[in-house]
Order: structure tokens, then C-alpha cells, then sequence
């Protein structure tokens, strides 16, 4: 917060999933990426005139620098459809938790660090069936392009990327809440 601000960056997130089993509820595999990236002035280093270990940031230059993450994650999904296929009621809950590998870089006047930390993610929420508001629509989906269902998704998501607590690893986990369109 003290060099790129309290805002949220500019995030994406792109996710697939297999269903491998299907009975009370589905089971599957995922895999999510993400790309995130903050940009600021850079700080100027008054850390020789105060003696601290990092800058304060008081004072800002006129180059740039950023911060860019690319979280990968293979997740177990586990889906709630119950609700959905047997009551009609279109409210889908789910969990997905995983492993994850985010790379990332910083890029300012001093050059580039590159590098990446492993961890763990979890995620839960719930997606709203869209198939109701027009169900003749959504069967010719299902007919003409293999689209079975669409949803708008709500989800919570926590990522612990430090290497498992080890001392010098960047940690870069973070909590989100995503939001978006799902197709199955």
C-alpha cells in the first residue's frame, strides 16, 4: 500500500473444470490462471538519509514501476447442483481447494526480479442457474452448441502463496472476491 496505494489492481481470472463424477452434487478437477498487475511512480530510496530498512516512500520519481502476478491453480470442485436439477430452485453452491504456483516480477529503475511461490487456495460460493430466465433459449444452447447451462457466479478467494512459510519466499497469496459468467 505504501508504493502502489490501497485500490485494487487490474485482475483477471479464467478457470476450467472436468466434472469426474456426478451424483449428490458433482465432483471435478480445475484449473484457474490469473493475471494482476499494480503500477506506480516509483519511490525515491530515502532509506540512506533515515536509516530505515525501506523506503517511505514520501518522495516519488518520475520513472514507473509495477508489481505483476500469474497465479496458476489445480483445484478439486466440489458443486451442489442438487437444488438446481432435482427442486428447480437455481441456486448452486460450491467449494473448489487446491495447490497453486504464482509467478510474478517487479519491474522498476533498479531492473527486474522475477520469480514465483508455491501454496494453497480455497474458494467457496454460489452461482445462479440463468437457465429459468429463459428456458427456451437455454435448451436450443444446450441443442445447437453442446451448452448445457450458464450461471452468474459469486465466490470468495483465499490464496496463500509463500512457499509453504518459507522465510525469504515473496509471498503474494491474497483474499478476492471474484465475480463472473460460468458455462457448462
Amino acid at each position: 500500500t505504501d508504493i502502489f496505494g490501497a485500490g485494487d489492481p487490474f485482475s483477471f481470472q479464467f478457470g476450467f473444470d472436468y466434472q469426474i463424477w456426478q451424483g449428490f452434487g458433482s465432483i471435478g478437477i480445475g484449473l484457474s490462471l490469473g493475471f494482476s498487475q499494480n503500477t506506480a511512480l516509483a519511490c525515491e530510496d530515502d532509506t540512506k538519509d533515515t536509516g530505515a530498512k525501506y523506503s517511505s516512500c514520501s518522495t516519488r520519481t518520475a520513472g514507473s514501476t509495477s508489481f505483476t502476478v500469474f497465479p496458476i491453480s489445480v483445484l478439486a470442485v466440489y458443486r451442489f447442483d442438487v437444488l438446481a436439477k432435482y427442486l428447480n430452485i437455481p441456486i448452486v453452491p460450491f467449494v473448489k481447494a487446491g495447490m497453486n504456483y504464482t509467478m510474478w516480477w517487479s519491474s522498476g529503475s533498479s531492473g527486474d526480479t522475477v520469480g514465483g511461490s508455491w501454496g494453497w487456495q480455497v474458494n467457496a460460493g454460489g452461482a445462479l442457474l440463468l437457465d429459468w430466465l429463459e428456458p427456451s433459449a437455454a435448451k436450443s444452447l444446450d441443442n445447437d452448441m453442446g451448452i448445457n447451462h450458464t450461471y452468474l457466479f459469486f465466490e470468495f478467494l483465499h490464496s496463500r502463496a509463500n512457499s509453504f512459510g518459507k522465510f525469504n519466499a515473496r509471498h503474494v497469496g491474497d483474499t478476492a472476491w471474484p465475480a463472473g459468467l460460468a458455462i457448462e
